[in-house]
């Protein structure tokens, strides 16, 4: 899953992510929807020689996500969900969760639903299905138009280390209706992480790319930018020419 900066106003505030992320027992749903078979990851590359692997995923800390949330002003209303100020408006940390109606995916919404609401975090999840999900900017797609506060869908940066990340997070690839083709469907502008992403593109040097990719996933990894669920149990092979 991944928020919308541009879009609900609390998601610009890291603790709020932070809170998120820690408020979500990630662990028990590869235990219970996927039988212990996967791990949750630190990073969007995991499994790989790519992976920085000085990163590990935030534990569940529901306590520790109250606190992060009271620190950025968001207290407890009568109704369970709570509230603050946000860019000078009183704003409640209620928000919707597009996906598809993929089985797996309405499982794990579910259970964030439940796992979010512990820590006065109203999450609603919205099932679409993946042909309208995943359409383009042109025919209304709901990822492409950012017709969501936070998504939750499967990205794969692979064999490659950067297959299509440029395009996933560059600023001047985020949809819109001069253009439409964009694919940055996290509506992310990052100058920083642009930047950051160049370097890696900067020298064909295995070493050289790791270094830089490292740089990379911590960079996301301390924005939360990423709430990394599980990692797909891939396995890949691949001949020397």
């Amino acid at each position: 899953g991944i928020s919308d900066l541009d879009g609900f106003c609390p998601f610009k505030d890291l603790r709020v992510r932070k809170a998120i992320t820690l408020g979500i027992n990630r662990q028990a749903f590869v235990d219970s929807l996927l039988d212990g078979k996967t791990t949750v990851p630190a990073t969007q590359w995991p499994n790989s020689g790519w992976t920085n692997t000085s990163l590990q995923p935030d534990a569940y800390d529901a306590e520790g996500a109250k606190a992060l949330l009271e620190e950025a002003g968001y207290k407890v209303g009568a109704d369970g969900i709570r509230s603050g100020m946000c860019d000078g408006v009183e704003t409640k940390l209620s928000f919707s969760f597009e996906t598809t109606d993929k089985q797996i995916r309405v499982d794990i919404a579910l259970a964030a639903q439940s796992d979010l609401a512990k820590i006065g975090i109203e999450f609603k999840p919205i099932h679409t299905p993946a042909g309208t999900f995943f359409a383009s900017y042109s025919d209304g797609g709901n990822m492409a138009t950012g017709k969501f506060d936070m998504a939750g869908y499967t990205t794969g940066f692979y064999p490659d280390p950067m297959s299509g990340v440029m395009d996933s997070f560059a600023c001047s690839t985020i949809p819109n209706a001069s253009s439409p083709s964009g694919t940055n469907n996290y509506h992310l502008c990052d100058p920083t992480l642009d930047g950051m992403m160049s370097a890696v593109n900067a020298s064909a040097d295995p070493a050289v790319r790791k270094t830089a990719l490292d740089a990379v996933q911590k960079y996301i990894f301390d924005n939360y930018y990423v709430v990394m669920m599980y990692a797909r149990a891939n396995v890949y092979g691949y001949v020397d020419r």
